[in-house]
């Protein structure tokens, strides 16, 4: 009898742990690269935060202004979840990688810092994926990609906020 109770203890146990992590999937994670400004300093900027649906894919997202630096986006993060199945019955599938751009040093013509969060696999973690975030290379198709989605998330944020497309 004691054995039942235990296991049903320690089952429990494991849903509630587990239940807060099933029901905030699809807001971004909470950990920042390192070379990136603190997330307790990041908490006091002024941010933005939402999702767009654009074509198949749902983007998420999180801007934020630094307040030495009003009107511009110092960090740009989003994560594209993909939406599958016919038009009346679509289901969303969380995407495995999270982008981060980092306007580092405003006012200057350097590039800006993108990182990528993504999981890999390992022979030591078996089942378990181990993330880490990982820097672009400015020019490479990756750091592109990014800078055109980043494009896109800002267009989809000013019409949520109704204003009219830039250009």
């Amino acid at each position: 009898m004691r054995v039942r109770n235990r296991s049903r203890r320690a089952g429990l146990l494991l849903l509630a742990a587990l239940a807060p992590a099933c029901a905030s999937s699809t807001a971004l994670t909470r950990g920042l690269p390192r070379a990136v400004p603190a997330a307790e300093t990041v908490a006091g900027w002024e941010g933005a935060a939402g999702e767009a649906e654009d074509g198949e894919h749902v983007i998420v997202y999180e801007l934020y202004v630094n307040p030495l630096r009003p009107g511009l986006y110092e960090i740009t993060r989003f994560r594209l979840d993909r939406l599958e199945g016919a038009a009346e019955a679509r289901q969303r599938r969380v995407g495995r990688t999270e982008t981060l751009i980092w306007n580092a040093r405003p006012g200057t013509r350097e590039p800006l810092v993108c990182y990528e969060r993504a999981s890999r696999r390992g022979w030591r973690t078996l089942w378990l994926r181990k993330w880490s975030w990982r820097r672009l290379v400015p020019g490479s198709p990756e750091y592109q990609a990014a800078m055109f989605t980043a494009l896109r998330v800002y267009g989809l944020h000013r019409a949520r906020l109704g204003l009219p497309p830039i250009g």
